[in-house]
C-alpha cells in the first residue's frame, strides 16, 4: 500500500545558500506525482535566502505564515500569508524577512523538459 499521507516533519532537509535562521526541507519528491516536486521553507528575521532563477521547472510559493519581501526579477514588494506568489520560469527572486518576522511556505515546482 502506498503511502498517502506524509508529515511535513518527515521531509528531508537540504542546505542553499542563505541568510541564519532558514529551515529548507523536501516534501515531495519529483516523480512521487508526475513531475511535480514541492519543499517546506521557514524563515525567522533577520534573514533572507539568495536570489535564483530555474530553467528546469516552472515554480508558484504558497505562503502559509507570516510576512516577508519578495523579490521577482527587478520588483521587490511585500507578502503576507495566506498568498500564492507565482514566479515566472527563469526569473531572478528570493524573499527577505525582516527582523522579528518570520515566513513559513511550499513551493511548488513543474518539471519541464526532462525525463
Amino acid at each position: 500500500m502506498d503511502n498517502y499521507v506524509r508529515a511535513f516533519s518527515d521531509g528531508e532537509s537540504y542546505t542553499q545558500e542563505s541568510g541564519p535562521d532558514c529551515d529548507f526541507s523536501t516534501i515531495l519528491i519529483k516523480g512521487e506525482v508526475g513531475d511535480m516536486g514541492a519543499g517546506l521553507i521557514k524563515m525567522q528575521g533577520p534573514t533572507w535566502n539568495k536570489p535564483t532563477a530555474h530553467d528546469k521547472w516552472h515554480q508558484f510559493y504558497i505562503l502559509l505564515k507570516g510576512s516577508g519581501i519578495m523579490n521577482i526579477g527587478d520588483e521587490e514588494f511585500p507578502v503576507t500569508a495566506p498568498a500564492v506568489i507565482k514566479i515566472p520560469y527563469n526569473t531572478l527572486h528570493a524573499m527577505k524577512v525582516e527582523k522579528d518576522n518570520y515566513v513559513e511556505y511550499i513551493y511548488v515546482n513543474q518539471h519541464i523538459g526532462e525525463n
